[in-house]
């Protein structure tokens, strides 16, 4: 797999390897290794925020440090509503986009 990664990386710009859950499989903890960087991506609203946790916790033992968290699937107007000022005054300046 090492073998292959760095020749796809010599061809291509750009090499995303698209892995299982962390945590029901060990693919993307061995994959992370062979990346320059791994996002770790989260489901807003539906990911528990123990999973989450668990999963960095994994990647930080073994002393990966090149991860990025994405939250996926925000419901923009909901999280408006918590009052968060960052999201509200986006919201509000572009609420067209959003509905």
């Amino acid at each position: 797999m090492s073998q292959l990664i760095a020749s796809l990386k010599k061809a291509y710009d750009l090499v995303i390897l698209d892995t299982p859950a962390c945590l029901a499989v060990s693919d993307a903890r061995l994959l992370a290794n062979e990346s320059d960087y791994t996002l770790y991506i989260v489901e807003w609203d539906k990911t528990p925020r123990e999973v989450v946790t668990t999963g960095v916790k994994q990647f930080s033992d073994f002393g990966y440090q090149n991860l990025s968290l994405v939250l996926s699937n925000v419901d923009v107007k909901r999280h408006a509503r918590y009052g968060y000022g960052d999201t509200a005054y986006y919201y509000g300046r572009f609420k067209e986009y959003y509905t």
